[in-house]
């Protein structure tokens, strides 16, 4: 997962060490990167349709560059709270410019029973957001490289390197002052991905229960 390849991270940086070490890091900092800046979201409703709309835009969870069936978790549970997956029946995912559509195979919720979405939002639409998200990525990933792999096999992998524009010898106090650097500007990239509140602040998830209550007449748990 990510949405920085392993070729384009040594492109950018340099840094030529074993692949899978990379793909490891690019794991693990998508999963960083998504629980840090996409808010999670559930949907509830009761009245049977096959489109449900939902707060815009819905974030790429599954980090593939896309908007798919993959980024949301979809179901509905009779009287006794018994679950039945829906997620087969979804036919489209899609961000429009104002709203937010899933779109069923058939009338849902069936019967008596709710309907749930589980989602999580973004600030703005992938394509909107995805040079950001790589140059965020890169920079975690060179952090847990420099973190996590021994600093022999990183000085064999990295005789010279670029990051941030700056290319420098490899030696460790290069390594640290590149991880400082790195901080600062990934601070700068978290603040521009995250989505605002109404006050201009990173929302939480109070406020947009409030909001899909709002627009949707449900009670949220």
């Amino acid at each position: 997962m990510g949405w920085l390849t392993v070729n384009e991270f040594k492109t950018l940086t340099g840094i030529k060490i074993d692949d899978s070490i990379v793909q490891t890091a690019i794991d693990v900092t998508a999963r960083t990167i998504v629980k840090k800046i996409f808010v999670s979201r559930r949907y509830e409703y009761g009245t049977s349709t096959t489109k449900h709309e939902l707060i815009f835009p819905i974030a790429d969870q599954d980090t593939d560059g896309t908007i798919t069936t993959s980024d949301i978790d979809v179901w509905q549970e009779d009287g006794n709270f018994n679950e039945y997956d829906l997620n087969s029946n979804v036919v489209s995912v899609i961000n429009n410019r104002r709203r937010s559509l899933v779109t069923m195979d058939s009338n849902y919720p069936t019967d008596t029973n709710k309907l749930y979405i589980d989602y999580k939002i973004a600030r703005q639409d992938i394509d909107e957001m995805i040079d950001e998200l790589k140059e965020l990525q890169k920079l975690l990933v060179v952090d847990y490289l420099f973190t996590n792999v021994p600093f022999s096999k990183l000085q064999r992998g990295i005789s010279s390197w670029t990051i941030n524009s700056v290319s420098v010898a490899f030696d460790q106090d290069a390594m640290i002052r590149a991880k400082e650097q790195n901080k600062i500007m990934e601070k700068r990239l978290y603040d521009q991905l995250r989505p605002p509140r109404a006050d201009g602040i990173a929302p939480g998830r109070m406020f947009h229960d409030r909001l899909d209550r709002y627009r949707h007449g449900v009670t949220f748990r």
